[in-house]
């Protein structure tokens, strides 16, 4: 889950290990388009076009759904290949909100 959406009682470093943002380079290209989105206007603009329903697996953040839809415009790749990148890529789970 991203960080952004766990309360402030939930934050808590972890003992033993580091952020995730520590261990990545901040010249990759993926870690510097993190920050040059406003995922907030992004989801704004985007939420109200889509239809939620209530079936089916349980839904995923929608800074996560957007993130992945997003690398998969820009991979040209298919639903599989976007789940096996966000699984073995951390530059890709940075990318996607997560710490």
């Amino acid at each position: 889950m991203p960080i952004e959406n766990i309360t402030f009682l939930q934050k808590q470093e972890r003992l033993f290990e580091e952020k995730l943002s520590t261990k990545l380079n901040p010249k990759n290209k993926l870690y510097k388009l993190r920050d040059l989105v406003n995922w907030s206007e992004l989801e704004a603009r985007a939420l109200p076009n889509i239809e939620i329903k209530q079936f089916g697996r349980n839904k995923k953040d929608h800074r996560v759904m957007l993130a992945l839809s997003m690398l998969q415009a820009m991979y040209n790749g298919s639903d599989s290949f976007t789940e096996e990148g966000l699984n073995e890529n951390v530059y890709w789970q940075y990318f996607c909100g997560y710490e």
